[in-house]
């Protein structure tokens, strides 16, 4: 029975692995305040209940990875919009201002600097390259390199634009087909996420008191230090391992 507590720990001591994992998951990204600084605008006034509703589905959206999804969407809709209205013979700065409106009424606040600077007749090249900053949104910053060698050169945008859309479109297709296959991957962090803490709540459920064992004895302290030394070592690897996948692709 003396070696009944090292088997049962050998599980559950990486549990502080586990809450860390979670804990970096929750703080938002220094994008992720951009974007929330961006979606206050001044003219809204003090509005903190609002504030904090868009703060808390921002944290979702990250965990649930929705935040760049919607983002490449809706800079793919953007662009085809604005080829659409330009083949529809509207002049370019109304064709932005109407597609990045659009966007606007559908939920993308960050395209709101872009359809003001269109509707003052400002060049709005570089409100699209803020707006390419916000997650998911980098396609953004290629209409507004379209935007500016067009304005110098005075070739048509719609061709292009339409280019640029279908082009975004496709990589948007390769991202879900890697997305299906690194599900593998990125299960296997979740199980090293959650089986410790589920192996000791087993050990807990048990009587075999493995809190007071890994807080109170020198032997505990030491597994205890090399369990959550290996799970986020194991959180690391697997998270690094999906996140060169993906940025291969995204080119960040």
């Amino acid at each position: 029975m003396d070696g009944l507590p090292l088997v049962e720990v050998g599980v559950g001591l990486m549990v502080l692995g586990s809450a860390g994992a979670v804990a970096m998951a929750l703080v938002p990204s220094p994008a992720h305040v951009r974007l929330m600084a961006v979606l206050h605008t001044p003219g809204d006034g003090p509005r903190p209940h609002a504030s904090a509703l868009r703060l808390l589905r921002a944290l979702i959206d990250r965990l649930l990875g929705r935040a760049r999804a919607h983002g490449r969407e809706t800079a793919i809709a953007v662009c085809r919009a604005f080829a659409s209205e330009l083949r529809a013979g509207r002049p370019p700065t109304a064709a932005l201002e109407r597609s990045a409106a659009e966007a606007v009424e559908a939920g993308a606040d960050a395209l709101a600097p872009v359809a003001a600077a269109a509707r003052s007749g400002a060049d709005p090249a570089e409100a699209l390259r803020r707006a390419g900053t916000a997650p998911g949104m980098a396609g953004l910053s290629h209409l507004a390199a379209c935007w500016a060698v067009a304005s110098r050169s005075g070739a048509g945008l719609a061709e292009v634009s339409e280019r640029l859309a279908a082009s975004l479109s496709q990589e948007e297709e390769r991202r879900r087909e890697l997305t299906a296959q690194l599900a593998g991957p990125r299960t296997t962090a979740v199980l090293l996420a959650i089986l410790p803490a589920a192996g000791l709540g087993l050990s807990a459920a048990m009587g075999t008191g493995p809190i007071v064992f890994l807080f109170t004895t020198p032997v505990g302290l030491a597994c205890l230090a090399g369990g959550v030394l290996l799970d986020a070592l194991g959180l690391w690897w697997t998270n690094g391992m999906v996140r060169k996948a993906v940025s291969a692709l995204e080119g960040e």
